[in-house]
């Protein structure tokens, strides 16, 4: 996380703390910029561990198996698409 986006979050979560209501235009405009600001420093991130996986794979496929991890545990392990990337990722 950039220290933008850090200290979008930090402005975010006292603005909650201080309306206590999502649905505050103050609070609003403030979430949506950290949520857009989030998401730019983890493309950014993910662009330079993309560059770098020839001095330094093992922290890209590190992080590619986080991530493949973290999509097992918020998928609901009812649906088609859950058991055909549970088979796919067996069989690698």
């Amino acid at each position: 996380m950039s220290w933008k986006a850090s200290k979008l979050t930090r402005h975010k979560q006292r603005l909650f703390a201080k309306y206590k209501d999502s649905e505050h235009p103050a609070y609003k405009s403030v979430a949506k910029e950290a949520k857009r600001e989030l998401r730019r420093s983890r493309i950014k991130f993910e662009k330079q561990l993309a560059n770098n996986i020839k001095d330094d794979a093992k922290s890209f496929y590190a992080y590619a198996y986080q991530q493949s991890k973290a999509l097992q545990r918020n998928l609901i392990t009812s649906s088609p698409q859950f058991s055909q990337l549970r088979i796919y990722l067996r069989h690698q």
